[in-house]
């Protein structure tokens, strides 16, 4: 066995492991609360998704390229709330997953790997119904020329800057009516790489923090981020811990608080 083949190895085998307990803790986030943890949800798709380009870069383990990039379209679709995380989606997830591990053991079981493959393109394919398309194509043209989701103002800015991934969190929220918050912060340029994401953790203990955006208007020697955050929390308890100089609190839209 080669270096870089037993690099790839070990590098997939941790990625898999990472999707394996992924899926683990969304059922039973689901099971226990019967909601989706949308952290939990995006952690199984980036590590589906760099699993993908893994096997892409190493050139090793054509099938397990074929499986993951269908799976990483699943995931999306569910990200995106296009194809419901029902127990009949999860089943396929789980066999996917088990799938990998076999292709990575080169262990028997190929006939699976189509089984699988066919289920997880079915799937999709039925998200991207013509409806469905068009639903998705005019929702990306209000992101690029609107600055109103669900009737609530974001800054253009900021709007600008959102995937689709984040525009549907933004709307979910709106939808449960949280509690919506632009958190702006300065940030030398010698410590933002650590300190954003001790910000950005901070408000995770708190609620969602659906995107963080760099602003252009960056002063010399600083970075400025607006986080766009949801939580139940009011402005007085969320000022009461984020109480620092050089973070400022908007509030887009208020909603329930505890």
């Amino acid at each position: 066995m080669t270096q870089e083949y037993a690099e790839f190895l070990a590098e997939a085998e941790d990625l898999i492991g990472q999707i394996g307990s992924g899926l683990l803790r969304h059922e039973e986030a689901i099971k226990a609360g019967g909601k989706i943890n949308p952290e939990i949800l995006n952690g199984i798709f980036r590590a589906v998704h760099t699993l993908k380009g893994l096997v892409g870069m190493y050139g090793r383990q054509e099938d397990m390229g074929v499986l993951t990039h269908a799976l990483e379209d699943l995931l999306d679709q569910m990200r995106l709330g296009q194809v419901a995380c029902d127990q009949k989606a999860r089943d396929i997830l789980f066999a996917a997953s088990e799938k990998l591990e076999l292709m990575l053991a080169k262990k028997p079981g190929e006939e699976k790997f189509g089984e699988v493959l066919t289920k997880i393109n079915q799937a999709v394919g039925a998200a991207n119904q013509p409806k469905q398309q068009a639903a998705r194509l005019e929702a990306s043209h209000q992101r690029d020329t609107s600055s109103m989701v669900e009737g609530v103002a974001i800054p253009p800015e900021v709007m600008r800057a959102l995937t689709e991934y984040e525009v549907h969190r933004l709307a979910e929220n709106i939808r449960r009516q949280a509690n919506l918050f632009l958190v702006g912060v300065v940030l030398p340029l010698t410590n933002f790489d650590t300190a954003l994401p001790k910000l950005t953790n901070r408000l995770k203990r708190l609620g969602e923090v659906i995107a963080t955006v760099p602003m252009a208007e960056s002063k010399k020697e600083t970075m400025t981020f607006q986080v766009l955050f949801s939580t139940t929390c009011s402005s007085e308890s969320l000022d009461a811990v984020l109480r620092r100089n050089e973070i400022t609190l908007r509030v887009l839209k208020s909603g329930q608080t505890v």
